[in-house]
C-alpha cells in the first residue's frame, strides 16, 4: 500500500465523509394517473424462463463457466444468453 505524504488532500481524504439525506416527509405523492405510469415501468411478463446450459468450458483448474439461455421476460424474444463462472472451491456463483 502507498501512503499519501501529509498535505491538504491527505487531510481532505481522512475527513468524515457527509451523509446526504433526502427527508420526504412533507413531499405531495403524485396522483394516481402518474402512479400508474411509473408502475408501467416495471412491468413484464411472469412466463417460465425455462433456463438452458448451451455449453460449459472446463479447461480452467479454478472455475467452470456456463453459457445459458433462458425466455426473456418482456417483449417476445425467444431468449436472452448469459454466462455463469462457477468456482470450484466454493459454492459461491458469479453472474454476469
Amino acid at each position: 500500500m502507498k501512503y499519501l505524504a501529509a498535505g491538504p488532500l491527505a487531510a481532505t481524504l481522512r475527513r468524515p465523509i457527509k451523509q446526504l439525506t433526502l427527508d420526504v416527509r412533507g413531499q405531495k405523492p403524485v396522483s394516481d394517473e402518474a402512479f400508474g405510469v411509473y408502475r408501467s415501468l416495471y412491468a413484464y411478463d411472469r412466463g417460465l424462463l425455462d433456463p438452458k446450459v448451451e455449453s460449459v468450458d472446463e479447461t480452467s483448474p479454478y472455475w467452470r463457466q456456463e453459457r445459458i439461455t433462458f425466455n426473456a421476460a418482456y417483449g417476445h424474444d425467444s431468449s436472452r444468453a448469459g454466462e455463469r463462472c462457477c468456482s470450484r472451491y466454493t459454492k459461491t456463483r458469479m453472474s454476469g
